[in-house]
């Protein structure tokens, strides 16, 4: 916060710190917050990976491959109309190189700090999402043993959004799914039984998130991950937002603005549910090998008027050292409550609770008042 010289807590064991004055992120400060002499946890950037970190492997992921006439592996920008202009490109290939180099650093320190190994790998909240399924490609190209995991609610006839294109992305890339369907409306109620405790704040937005990290979470200390890792944070960087594509020329505020208060209105959360299962959730996209670089792309390079957003996320992803299919990186942005179908378990639950579908609000905080 500002009384305490900007330093704000966003990860159990990373701290960040945001200029008051200019609202930029400082990597390198130190922080004497209440006078306990706290060093801010963040790496130089682009610092080597920890030597602990499995070496990186040659990628196998197939896709379009951009070769100059010297036989040189170069960055393919795709055809299009939403791709914009040379000018808007400008910088697009370092800009592209860069974050990929970031993304990679992030994902290897967090495997090495997580012991991550074959028989304890890292499990990555997948939805067939651009964010995660670039995390996915990212742990495969490191050499870090991963597993995808997907949490829906099955209770209907009626396929939720993220199953079908995270088993298709998980199949391409060739990584083990997880699906965790919950069938039932009491398995929901006990899980926001629990949760209501854990989540500061909680509404009906962040209970459908929450259930579905909490199931997802689940999963994965049942197939013995030793950590999760989750796409938090990509759209405040990289303007992933519709507010951003309505305000373009104050994407880059409207990014810093998410920022300030994400700790409260979703890490907080995603924390909470993934330590219920004993578990430590990582954000790659908001390590330092990442975030204050992703800030400073000018606007263009991450979104376009009318055009998709996080542009340079999706080229990095489809250009190498990765060649992510373009069919994996260019899937419309689905909210996690949705894509999950949890937002239907709400209801279900708001009735069984002899509630209408009008009171989630209410069902919501009356699942604080059951035993677990």
């Amino acid at each position: 916060s500002d009384e305490a010289g900007g330093w704000s807590p966003h990860h159990p064991r990373h701290v960040l710190r945001i200029d008051p004055s200019t609202g930029t992120l400082d990597p390198t400060a130190a922080a004497t917050t209440l006078g306990l002499g706290l060093l801010p946890l963040l790496p130089k950037l682009l610092e080597p990976p920890p030597p602990t970190c499995p070496a990186p492997v040659p990628g196998t992921i197939a896709g379009d491959c951009g070769v100059d006439a010297a036989g040189v592996a170069r960055l393919k920008i795709h055809g299009g109309e939403e791709e914009g202009t040379a000018e808007d490109n400008e910088g697009m290939e370092a800009a592209s190189t860069r974050l990929v180099q970031g993304l990679m650093a992030a994902v290897a320190a967090a495997a090495a700090h997580s012991c991550a190994s074959p028989s304890r790998p890292m499990g990555v909240l997948f939805s067939g999402g651009v964010d995660s399924t670039g995390i996915l490609a990212l742990c495969l190209h490191a050499g870090v043993p991963c597993i995808a995991i997907t949490a829906a609610y099955t209770a209907s006839s009626v396929e939720p959004a993220d199953v079908g294109p995270a088993r298709a992305a998980a199949a391409a890339l060739g990584v083990r799914l997880l699906v965790r369907e919950v069938a039932t409306v009491a398995e929901a109620t006990a899980a926001l039984a629990r949760l209501m405790p854990a989540v500061r704040g909680m509404d009906v937005v962040k209970a459908g998130v929450a259930l579905t990290t909490y199931f997802a979470a689940e999963a994965a200390a049942g197939a013995e991950c030793c950590a999760v890792l989750s796409g938090g944070g990509s759209e405040e960087i990289l303007a992933g937002y519709a507010r951003h594509a309505a305000r373009p020329a104050d994407a880059s505020a409207l990014g810093l603005s998410g920022l300030r208060s994400l700790h409260h209105r979703d890490l907080q959360r995603d924390h909470a549910a993934a330590r219920l299962h004993g578990l430590a959730m990582h954000h790659p996209f908001l390590s330092s090998y990442v975030a204050p670089f992703a800030l400073a792309l000018p606007g263009r390079l991450k979104l376009l008027p009318g055009g998709v957003e996080k542009r340079v996320l999706r080229i990095a992803l489809e250009g190498p050292p990765l060649w992510v299919p373009r069919s994996l990186t260019r899937r419309p942005k689905c909210a996690a409550q949705y894509g999950s179908r949890f937002h239907v378990a709400l209801q279900k639950v708001a009735k069984s609770l002899g509630l209408g579908t009008g009171r989630l609000a209410e069902a919501v905080a009356l699942c604080g008042t059951l035993d677990p």
